[in-house]
């Protein structure tokens, strides 16, 4: 039967279907992320605005001009503004519902041929496989499972990515070549941002074709045609203009990313002056809406304060202008943070772009299903982001984590937990009595009964009574040259890439390094599983008290009780008592010889059942707290059963194998060896006796622990 457990994520990385509460290396983990249609569309929408700023810049005439001088592009940039149309148009309409539709709108966007100045279908594609899951074994990386988007999944508003083929975890990479067997899953469920992502592509493809080309060469024509002086020195202007001409794919196929700016370095849009200017606007923003709200509050205080006179309504009428007059104004300061805001974080930086996103890093125990029958390592699971409640299991799933052997080590795991905080338990150990349900719960509803004790006789009359009853989931522009009346547009966007060769320390940073996507990091992750062992280890039977604790990473002693739990602990086994009634499956004939008086005379009599009492021997142990009749652990119901008749102990034994339908409740099917009298007689007389035991033939019974036995023979017969 294969063990398949789905483990599903939403977008934000919290996790929402959880793993069962045994995973061995035979589960196959089933990763999934659910992302809703807003989501997806929100990121289609990211180059559609983009393009839409590349497409209003380009109506500019001025930019038009420069265009046409500098690219030489008289013959196609029309085209290239219808083309950028098309693109918007096809982005706002977005994929649709049906199992083709991603690869009918990639087609499409194909069909445009301006992917080498528009990564549109790299960016298209990168959005498709954005999840991946990391798989680890003992710190090392040792499988990444992509997780796909399934062309079939939009459905009720939602996409689902999910991994192509499932595999057991034994036969995941890197298994084979560590000599530890599998002892935890670790895995971290990762995002590429696929704008991210199509941005360090593209950059690899472009600063290639970019050293491949004289660059000193280039710089050079760079500043003599932005330091030309176009009245007197016309010359130098277009000898730089030529040697632009060499620049003009850089520049073009980044123009996507810079919304239509011409930039040297297209990550660093933003001058340092001019990043400093808005970081201060910024705070000053900030400052003015801070005092501005404080205020709002303090007119509303004063307005509420105002008695309800009519002397005091010109008061009330002045306090209410200047409150409508600060909300207009705190709306304006809102407005200005929004635009500040917006521009800083338009303005790409490396580090973001260099970096992964790890939205779930989890931890689960492996338990060794064959070896320990059905787990050593239950999970009892939490779920932070609902307040720490328990996650939920029907009632046969339930008790394994409520109640476990002895030896068997319990772990509790916390999950979506935020990356700032930690959770750690506390156990607290108290005893308790460790019996048979079903003798507990007979021996519950039997004590309503008034017993004295056993009267002489009852157990005959049981054994008589017994007997009855038994039978059986663009190419690059090519133009035509341009005109020299307009190319003295293009000088002030020249003079602004010039400028931008000395950002850093009065150093040239252009071009910049091959290497700079080199050693991609990984965010801290936004949500974790912490696995918690418990540590309470008893010769006797205790209950487990448990209470999960929160702290965060700023004071670890400073922690908040977010859940109470308990597990019971029972003992373990080898011997067990047990009495019941052994019926025989042929008659026990017993002959009495009686010589007195010099006359020989037999009598003979012959039953078929008998109380008796005896051991249970557990070759693997018992567990009385396996209380359902479907065993989570059917080996320990097996024994070997060793008795004798209650009543005369030496006269019958019992040997067999025996099964706890319930523990407190067992059959038993084995051999009865009675033991025999030979009497050797002369003359009447019996001269000579000799004893053994011989094997009478098979004997079935059904036990009970012999506390609930006494209690039914003073119920029943007394």
């Amino acid at each position: 039967m294969k063990d398949t457990q789905e483990i599903t994520f939403d977008p934000s990385g919290r996790m929402w279907s959880f793993p069962k509460i045994y995973v061995t290396d035979k589960t196959m983990p089933d990763f999934r992320v659910k992302a809703t249609d807003k989501q997806i569309k929100a990121q289609i929408g990211k180059m559609a605005v983009h393009l839409d700023s590349v497409k209003a810049l380009l109506q500019n005439n001025n930019v038009k001009n420069a265009y046409n001088c500098f690219f030489k592009t008289n013959e196609d940039y029309p085209k290239l503004v219808a083309g950028i149309d098309n693109m918007i148009a096809l982005l706002k309409k977005g994929p649709d519902c049906q199992p083709e539709g991603w690869e009918k709108l990639i087609g499409e966007v194909s069909k445009l041929n301006l992917e080498k100045i528009v990564p549109l279908v790299s960016y298209l594609k990168n959005i498709k496989e954005q999840y991946k899951v990391e798989v680890y074994k003992g710190g090392l990386l040792v499988e990444e499972i992509p997780l796909l988007l399934l062309n079939n999944s939009c459905e009720q508003g939602c996409y689902q990515f999910s991994s192509a083929q499932l595999r057991q975890l034994r036969n995941i990479q890197g298994v084979n070549c560590l000599s530890d067997p599998w002892s935890e899953l670790h895995f971290k469920l990762v995002q590429d941002d696929p704008w991210n992502k199509t941005i360090r592509e593209w950059y690899k493809g472009e600063v290639s074709l970019l050293f491949a080309k004289k660059v000193d060469f280039i710089m050079g024509g760079l500043k003599k045609a932005a330091s030309a002086n176009l009245t007197t020195n016309a010359d130098d202007f277009k000898d730089g203009i030529r040697a632009l001409t060499n620049l003009q794919d850089w520049l073009i196929h980044w123009f996507w990313l810079t919304k239509g700016r011409l930039a040297l370095n297209p990550f660093n849009q933003l001058a340092e002056v001019q990043r400093k200017k808005l970081s201060n606007e910024l705070k000053d923003w900030e400052l003015q809406l801070t005092q501005a709200k404080q205020k709002a509050m303090f007119l509303d205080s004063a307005r509420t304060k105002t008695d309800e006179k009519l002397s005091e309504l010109s008061h009330f009428e002045l306090v209410q202008l200047k409150e409508q007059q600060l909300a207009e104004q705190i709306k304006v300061i809102e407005n200005k943070l929004k635009k500040v805001k917006g521009e800083l974080d338009d303005d790409a930086n490396l580090t973001k772009l260099k970096t992964l996103n790890i939205l779930y890093e989890g931890k689960f125990k492996l338990s060794e299903r064959f070896k320990n029958i059905d787990g050593q390592y239950p999970q009892k699971q939490f779920d932070a982001s609902r307040d720490y409640q328990g996650i939920k299991y029907h009632f046969l799933q339930k008790v394994k984590v409520k109640e476990i052997p002895e030896g068997h080590i319990l772990h509790v795991l916390a999950h979506n937990v935020p990356g700032s905080q930690g959770v750690k338990i506390e156990e607290r150990a108290s005893p308790f009595k460790d019996e048979e349900m079903f003798t507990s719960l007979v021996n519950e509803q039997l004590s309503s009964f008034d017993f004295t004790t056993i009267p002489a006789g009852a157990v005959e009359q049981l054994q008589s009574f017994s007997a009855s009853f038994f039978t059986k989931q663009l190419p690059g522009p090519k133009g035509a040259g341009g005109q020299d009346n307009i190319c003295g547009a293009i000088q002030p966007f020249l003079k602004e890439l010039a400028k931008s060769l000395w950002q850093k320390d009065g150093q040239e940073i252009f071009p910049l390094d091959k290497d700079i996507f080199n050693g991609i990091a990984y965010s801290d992750p936004k949500y974790k599983t912490h696995m918690l062992q418990t540590s309470i280890e008893s010769g006797e039977a205790v209950i487990d008290s448990i209470f999960l604790k929160r702290y965060t990473s700023k004071d670890t002693l400073k922690t908040t009780t977010m859940a109470k739990t308990s597990v019971k602990i029972g003992e373990m086994r080898y011997f067990m008592l047990a009495a019941g009634i052994a019926i025989h499956k042929s008659p026990l004939a017993v002959t009495s010889v009686d010589t007195t008086g010099g006359t020989l005379r037999t009598s003979t009599s012959e039953t078929r059942s008998r109380a008796i009492i005896g051991f249970k021997f557990y070759p693997f142990k018992n567990y009385n707290r396996d209380h359902s009749i479907l065993p989570r652990f059917p080996l320990r119901r097996l024994s070997i059963f060793f008795g004798a008749e209650m009543l005369k102990p030496l006269q019958n034994l019992y040997l067999g194998g025996s099964y706890d339908i319930v523990p407190g409740l067992n059959v038993s099917v084995g051999q009865n060896y009675a033991l025999q009298t030979r009497y050797r007689i002369q003359s009447n007389r019996v001269t000579d006796t000799s004893r053994s035991y011989a094997r009478t033939g098979l004997y079935y019974s059904a036990s009970i622990n012999p506390v609930l036995f006494v209690q039914f023979v003073k119920l029943f017969f007394k």
